[in-house]
């Protein structure tokens, strides 16, 4: 009987050591999530992952005669292998290659993404990613073509919002057919906008499908803009139509209409400075339309965007509410940075990769310190003072195009790691179809790619 309780008490601690060597898994462990990002390999490859397996348990040694025998410890869950990492550009040319998928007992890490060459830069200011390719634009641009754009019987085109027609999903689809070199489509939704236009000479905000009698009868804006600095590009894309006088009348009815005094107002009935919501300032188009008609007032225009959006943004944070406080809206998130408001960073890097402008570089980053390494943590809504990107409004738990897009952009104005960084998390994104985050992904991906076309 002595020497059976001393083969116990040894197999034991035998089996004490075992589990100690190998921690538990943690309850809510992901043995298989893609990693977001990972350290550069070196010379344009990863390093493979390897995931340790768990160390088996040893079995219990049997009990004198009459009594239990003790079991051994159990033993632990192997920790996942960790996902590979991405592999860092490769020269002029090449790209890196991603790195393998580990592999353990418990559950097998991803392979990283493929590193790419840092492309030759496409704008005259900042950074871009060769993550996301021409390619990829094209494939969402043709994916969102053959969901959300449709035709009227009056040769118009439009683009469906759950049944409604809006001016700024009109502005969305020019900016993406002149792009992507749709002039039918192009054509066919500057149809639909010209021949829908209030009394000032800018399109009522809402119509019901195809209908001509509006649902929503005041200008919006950002509509309004995307719509005149598609023109702007199609007068470029095709000299041989009357784009750029299209172009000139419409940027003189938004001048006219949607700005009072040096304030991009929402729109031109209802609204009054110091309303405004920040989404819809486009700095970068201001400077464009500066120079296509002449008009210094744009320039204007553009510098006093600073002002009002520091004004804005949380000095820390660097995020904006959706309306400023004025505003007439009874929207709910109307202080928060919420869906209006994630556009933001989006229409600053315009500026930025455009023409430099320091005060968006300014903006930018700031945005981007506040992300800092949590990318994959961006959710759908925020306090402005939220502390970082885990700190989400309540019931906002959604990864989504819509929010992280603008970030990845923003970070055009800081570094290639960062940029690499974002646009990668961009990518791998899966929305729920929907025509606001369908039409934003497909937007964002024009400035990522380099292919969003400055003109002048």
């Amino acid at each position: 009987m002595r020497n059976a309780l001393l083969a116990a008490l040894t197999a034991l601690s035998l089996a004490a050591c075992v589990s100690a060597s190998e921690p538990a898994a943690q309850p809510g462990d992901d043995d298989s999530a893609p990693a977001s990002g990972g350290m550069p390999g070196v010379g344009g490859s990863a390093t493979a992952g390897n995931g340790a397996g768990a160390a088996s348990g040893t079995n219990g040694a049997g009990a004198a005669a009459g009594t239990n025998g003790a079991g051994a410890a159990a033993g632990t869950v192997g920790a996942g292998a960790a996902a590979g990492t991405v592999g860092a550009g490769g020269s002029t040319g090449g790209t890196g290659a991603g790195g393998a998928a580990g592999t353990g007992v418990s559950g097998s890490g991803t392979a990283g993404m493929a590193g790419a060459a840092s492309p030759t830069p496409q704008y005259g200011h900042g950074v871009q990613s060769g993550m996301l390719k021409s390619t990829d634009s094209d494939a969402a641009y043709t994916a969102w073509k053959s969901t959300y754009l449709m035709s009227c019987s009056d040769g118009s085109m439009r683009v469906n919002k759950a049944g409604d027609s809006v001016s700024e999903g009109i502005g969305y689809g020019m900016l993406l057919s002149v792009a992507h070199g749709d002039q039918a489509s192009f054509d066919g939704l500057w149809k639909f906008y010209s021949s829908r236009k209030d009394g000032k000479g800018l399109m009522n905000w809402k119509y019901s499908g195809c209908g001509t009698s509006p649902t929503g009868s005041n200008s919006a804006s950002d509509g309004d803009l995307d719509t005149a600095m598609a023109l702007v590009q199609a007068a470029k894309k095709w000299p041989t139509g009357t784009y750029g006088n299209d172009a000139k009348t419409l940027i003189n009815a938004i001048k006219a209409g949607d700005v009072s005094g040096t304030t991009l107002i929402p729109g031109d009935n209802g609204y009054s400075a110091p309303c405004v919501n920040y989404s819809y300032f486009a700095p970068g188009y201001y400077r464009v339309f500066a120079t296509v008609t002449g008009d210094a007032s744009w320039t204007t225009l553009a510098t006093n965007t600073y002002t009002l959006l520091n004004q804005g943004a949380n000095g820390t944070t660097g995020l904006v509410p959706d309306w400023q406080s004025s505003c007439p809206s009874t929207d709910s998130n109307k202080g928060n940075y919420y869906y209006d408001a994630a556009r933001t960073p989006w229409r600053i890097a315009v500026d930025y990769v455009w023409f430099g402008t320091p005060e968006a570089s300014t903006y930018l980053n700031k945005l981007v310190t506040w992300v800092g390494g949590a990318i994959s943590s961006v959710k759908d809504g925020y306090a402005l003072n939220a502390s970082d990107p885990s700190m989400a409004l309540a019931g906002s738990a959604t990864h989504s195009s819509t929010f992280v897009g603008p970030f990845a952009c923003a970070a055009m104005a800081a570094s290639q790691a960062q940029v690499d960084a974002f646009v990668f998390n961009f990518q791998v994104i899966k929305d729920t179809p929907d025509y606001y985050s369908a039409s934003l992904r497909a937007v964002y991906m024009l400035l990522m790619t380099g292919t969003f076309d400055r003109t002048t």
